[in-house]
């Protein structure tokens, strides 16, 4: 296992922080009033399909942990988890916002299974992710620097989503502008996904000995 990491390694790993940033910003933002204004969903039933995707994080993270733990694949047990969880995010996410506009009744019932599958994607992809730092490196201060630009990256894709989202929502309007805001963000997620696969080595030393736990 390496203890010192090159730069490009370093940041291409720590991007990945973006699908952090913009996951955790973007849909609790906007999703409430595209539920309400757009669809006519009630404001209790478009509550609910925003909590049932984040409960269900209580399960889906330790489920995706147990799993990468024990993959053995050829080009790394957690790399394989990241390039498809990574794409079916950003896939998901645009989902959510092109599905039917109308009954209420089956918008509801397809935004909820976009996010619910979305947040599955996010749970297989950001467990994996976050193990991996433990698996890259053996030096605590490698680790520590990892973690400390992975943040700065969260923070700037706070700031860049939380500006960006709203002001496409709002100039184009409508659902036309949700969707196109669905897309902008899941372009933001592949380019980040491209930089972290692209960064970080096809087969990552590891250690069977740490899991995703040792990682959080």
């Amino acid at each position: 296992m390496q203890r010192s990491l090159s730069g490009k390694v370093r940041h291409g790993y720590a991007i990945g922080g973006l699908a952090t940033g913009s996951y955790g910003t973007v849909p609790g933002l906007l999703l409430l009033p595209y539920l309400t204004d757009v669809l006519g969903v009630g404001g209790a039933v478009a509550g609910l399909i925003i909590f049932v995707p984040k409960a269900w994080d209580f399960f889906a993270n330790p489920m995706a942990g147990r799993i990468s733990d024990r993959s053995h694949h050829p080009g790394g047990r957690r790399r394989a988890f990241i390039i498809r969880a990574g794409i079916l995010m950003a896939l998901g996410f645009s989902l959510m916002f092109f599905g039917p506009a109308s009954p209420p009744a089956l918008a509801a019932v397809w935004v909820l299974l976009a996010f619910l599958a979305t947040a599955t994607a996010y749970a297989f992809f950001q467990v994996p992710f976050l193990a991996m730092s433990a698996e890259m490196t053996d030096d605590y201060a490698e680790r520590t620097r990892l973690m400390t630009w992975r943040v700065i990256w969260i923070t700037l894709a706070i700031m860049i989503s939380g500006a960006t989202a709203p002001m496409i929502v709002n100039n184009i309007g409508g659902q036309p502008g949700y969707q196109a805001m669905g897309m902008w963000i899941s372009v933001l997620d592949l380019a980040r996904h491209l930089a972290v696969l692209v960064a970080h080595p096809r087969r990552p030393p590891h250690s069977h000995r740490r899991g995703w736990r040792h990682a959080r």
